[in-house]
């Protein structure tokens, strides 16, 4: 492979490829002259603390008297220097890769000594594109939910990321260098105890999982982050002109277009009656009109179809239908019902959230279905006989009803994580990786109550269905590509990653369907029932989007 081509993949690939490749693979990808520094360090599995300390290791350690890599001597003379350097500090990373990345930093560390031994006079720099002059800004913006009485809720338990040690111990944690007690500090004031809890220095911390996962974003990636409450961001970004929004948000120093990933974490059935309409369209508006380089998580396309329920419902229906699988019979609000039989259906909302919006009702509660009952429509009582406004209306969410399937109060839901890692031999050069399989059951007492635990093989011998934890992990990887292959511009943000919810078919044979697919930057988790660390997940999928913002070009040429 050449250089030039070499460079081009060095940054996704170095970043999370090292402990899933092979030796060949090593080989294929030494390092170069023009890896990145970032690449290094992230290559070495170190923490950019202890990366540090390597770099002032080998500047202080005198290299070999060879300085001529060309020659076989000089080559020789270099890598039995790196060799010994090398020790076995590094446990099982490949050695050959090792020996090469230590002689290339070394002789960067030269070459920047011989640059500022050289004395010259200034010349007046060439102008740099905005991408060289200003690092890439993600802005994290979250939803405070609010509990009856106005009151700002708890971090919700399957969200929440608790730590063992006190705000102080992590804070001189060592082995975590992205945590930082002053952004708390920050995070506590601009979103309140929705997100962030006891993280006064005596303190055991609960952080909100995105909260995490983006102090690791800015800590293994050279982009900016900030935080921000979707309120304040609406103000500045929607409610504002257009020009005082480019000029407070979207310019560098210099005054020049920025790249900047607005990341919403918003849950859409919160920010729906705020404006998120509105806010696309301002996004479109600003990269059309004024040249902003703006990048929405998730997209406007994505955005609408996963909140309207219908269009991810249909992929999955299709998807199950190509490969001869078992879903539940699911009624959309128009057309003749196809769930007439039934005595009970169970009713859900577009734009909902969670379980909100949610009920199982009898063949005779029609609810607020829409679709049609041989062939007449379901009218609402009081609505007959109205005269029409010729005024435009606005769009109220509607309902769709699915056919009851028992297994779910018996067996309950595999709450299914996964992230993107990069496989050259995989489709998109990306391979769905299951990180986590959270297996959780409705109480029986509490319906607002969900007992949660981490699925292995003995969940299956346990429920007695027929299936395994290998299959279940088989069936997600397959959904997930065969979604990608389908519908790509649906389900974009599961190039990153997210979750699938999956139940188990009431028929036999017994196999495994998709309820759900949620998009990752809304999806729980349920860090609470991992071992520790917590906050493994957080670092899984905060690897798995700097990626992505590096195939997309916001990071460098993937």
């Amino acid at each position: 492979m050449s250089q030039q081509n070499l460079s081009q993949v060095a940054l996704p690939t170095y970043i999370h490829g090292l402990n899933f490749q092979s030796h060949d693979w090593y080989v294929e990808h030494m390092p170069h002259s023009k890896t990145l520094m970032d690449e290094y360090w992230i290559g070495f599995n170190l923490s950019r603390l202890d990366f540090q300390r390597l770099q002032d290791e080998l500047a202080a350690s005198r290299g070999p008297d060879a300085q001529n890599l060309k020659t076989i001597e000089g080559r020789r003379s270099w890598q039995n220097w790196a060799s010994e350097f090398c020790g076995d500090r590094f446990g099982e990373l490949d050695r050959g890769w090792l020996i090469e990345a230590v002689i290339w930093l070394k002789k960067k560390h030269i070459a920047n000594i011989k640059k500022r031994k050289i004395t010259m006079e200034p010349k007046s720099a060439p102008e740099l594109s905005p991408r060289e002059t200003a690092r890439p800004r993600v802005i994290w913006v979250a939803a405070t939910p609010i509990a009856s009485g106005s009151q700002p809720m708890d971090i919700e338990k399957n969200l929440v990321v608790r730590f063992l040690k006190t705000t102080n111990e992590l804070h001189q944690d060592t082995t975590m260098p992205w945590f930082d007690s002053t952004d708390l500090d920050d995070f506590s004031r601009l979103l309140g105890p929705a997100f962030v809890q006891s993280i006064n220095p005596t303190q055991l911390p609960d952080i909100h999982q995105g909260l995490v996962l983006m102090q690791i974003v800015k800590h293994i990636c050279n982009v900016d982050v900030s935080v921000c409450a979707w309120d304040d961001f609406y103000k500045k970004f929607v409610e504002a002109t257009e020009l005082e929004t480019m000029k407070s948000m979207l310019l560098d120093e210099e005054q020049k277009p920025r790249s900047t990933i607005i990341l919403l974490s918003c849950d859409s059935a919160i920010c729906l009656k705020s404006g998120m309409d509105l806010l696309y369209n301002r996004l479109e508006r600003l990269r059309s009109c004024l040249g902003a380089r703006i990048v929405p998580i998730p997209s406007w396309t994505e955005a609408l179809r996963a909140r309207g329920r219908i269009a991810d419902l249909q992929a999955l229906d299709e998807q199950a239908r190509k490969r001869g699988t078992w879903r539940p019979n699911t009624c959309y609000p128009y057309g003749d019902c196809t769930l007439l039989d039934a005595d009970y259906t169970v009713h859900k909302r577009q734009e909902s959230s969670g379980g909100e919006h949610v009920k199982t009702r009898r063949r005779d509660d029609d609810g607020d279905l829409t679709c049609s009952k041989n062939g007449i429509s379901r009218t609402k009582k009081g609505t007959q006989g109205r005269k029409k406004s010729s005024r435009p209306t606005e769009s109220k969410p509607l309902w769709l009803h699915q056919e009851l399937v028992p297994t779910f109060k018996d067996w309950g839901e595999f709450r299914v994580v996964f992230v993107m890692k990069p496989d050259k031999k995989h489709r998109r050069g990306l391979k769905p990786t299951v990180v986590s399989i959270a297996h959780t059951v409705d109480s029986t007492t509490d319906a607002e109550t969900m007992h949660g635990e981490l699925a292995t093989e003995a969940t299956f011998e346990k429920i007695d269905c027929g299936l395994s934890l290998a299959g279940l992990r088989s069936f997600s990887t397959t959904v997930i590509n065969d979604l990608l292959d389908d519908y790509e511009e649906t389900f974009q943000s599961l190039k990153v990653g997210g979750r699938l919810d999956v139940a188990i078919s009431p028929y036999s044979p017994r196999s495994f369907f998709v309820n759900e697919v949620t998009r990752w930057y809304e999806a729980a988790f349920f860090s609470d029932i991992l071992a520790e660390p917590k906050y493994t997940l957080c670092e899984e999928f905060a690897k798995a989007f700097v990626m992505y913002l590096s195939k997309i070009r916001l990071l460098g040429s993937p």
